[in-house]
């Protein structure tokens, strides 16, 4: 990445645990090292984390710039989202816990700052909303002097893969023709010496849904992606709680269901994060003919295999592998978006981060778990509901 000679943007990071360590450390790294990105500042509620996280940035910092500080407890949030004791910034990132998500994204809007939020955007729909309109009402605020009105973003990497984004223009060039059925199998191993099986949302979810919540919202961002439609209606689903050893989840963490898209076509959807093997696979077929998306490798590295026919192949078909790179895309239209434009527009953020799009995952997902809960079928919430 080329030197940016614009100032950088200065953000702090809010939630150092293994998504921040392992994703938005390599995915920030690369705007840091270009001098795009400076991180100020690293917070978490335990002082061990933050310390660990700040030192790994303070290695691909450029000479000359501060490394970041490394920061913990609720006075130094304080401090920090209000500017004090030196720490100024533009943006934040957050990665902490769900039931916390929302009201912390709120409270940085209000103080001025972009927010990337992880998804899902909150703990609940109501929560959701109350999120939304905290982002909206920040975004019409005037300009305070040069600096625009706060970008509220939820980050869904999902919806940046290569493989899905491919696939979803070939499904909108009609390469499988008019929607009839698609299937999608999403399956999760999460052995117990898994580092995300000890975790509070997997052994006790605070939130709705646990980990269905938060992992599924991936496959539901994947289905909407590739197929360019809304689910309308849930027709019925089942949850299960276990795990790969026997063991019963404090919180379901597995799905089957029937769910109906706008224009006709039905989906049938299973989730599972209890398995012993992964699998994720996605098909969509049609009047033509079928695309389909599979998690794989190719020479060691992982991605999607997207494979597209055309009348049982008679029509011209083919395969294409691509790399995993929804987490660095989603970074970056997230940091040229806090760092181009007027700010003048709620929607100024990129459209594949809009907090409406998040939201409409989360719907499906909590549409779900009422059909299940009601033993019959569910309507999806709607934003403008």
């Amino acid at each position: 990445m080329a030197p940016s000679p614009t100032p950088p943007l200065r953000v702090a990071l809010l939630g150092a645990g293994i998504f921040a360590r392992t994703a938005h450390l390599g995915a920030l790294a690369p705007h840091v090292r270009a001098g795009a990105v400076t991180v100020a500042a690293v917070w978490s509620r335990s002082a061990a984390p933050a310390a660990a996280l700040a030192s790994a940035y303070a290695d691909v910092t450029p000479g000359g710039t501060p490394p970041p500080s490394a920061l913990s407890g609720d006075a130094a949030l304080d401090s920090l989202l209000g500017g004090g004791d030196g720490h100024a910034i533009d943006a934040v990132v957050l990665a902490v816990p769900i039931p916390a998500l929302a009201a912390l994204s709120a409270r940085c809007l209000a103080a001025g700052h972009h927010v990337l939020s992880e998804k899902p955007l909150a703990h609940s729909l109501s929560a959701a909303r109350e999120v939304l309109a905290a982002a909206a009402a920040a975004a019409g605020r005037a300009p305070a002097g040069e600096r625009p009105p706060p970008r509220y973003a939820v980050a869904e990497n999902f919806r940046f893969e290569p493989a899905f984004r491919r696939a979803a223009a070939l499904v909108a060039a009609g390469t499988a023709g008019s929607l009839l059925a698609v299937t999608l199998t999403g399956h999760s191993a999460m052995p117990p010496d898994s580092p995300y099986a000890a975790t509070a949302w997997r052994q006790a979810p605070a939130h709705r849904g646990g980990v269905l919540s938060d992992g599924g919202v991936h496959s539901v961002a994947a289905l909407r992606a590739v197929t360019g439609r809304a689910v309308r209606r849930v027709v019925g689903a089942s949850v299960t709680a276990g795990t790969a050893d026997g063991a019963r989840a404090a919180a379901p963490d597995g799905l089957a269901a029937v769910v109906a898209l706008d224009g006709g076509a039905t989906a049938a959807v299973s989730l599972c994060f209890a398995v012993g093997t992964r699998a994720w696979r996605l098909r969509v077929a049609g009047t033509e003919g079928a695309v389909d998306v599979e998690r794989g490798a190719r020479e060691g590295a992982g991605g999607y295999w997207v494979r597209w026919d055309t009348r049982g192949g008679g029509g011209g078909g083919g395969e294409e592998f691509h790399p995993f790179g929804g987490v660095e895309a989603e970074v970056s239209a997230w940091v040229a978006a806090c760092r181009g434009g007027d700010g003048s527009k709620a929607d100024a953020v990129h459209p594949l981060l809009a907090g409406a799009e998040a939201f409409a995952d989360l719907a499906v997902i909590d549409a779900v778990l009422v059909a299940a809960e009601r033993g019959g079928g569910a309507d999806v919430e709607r934003l403008d509901d």
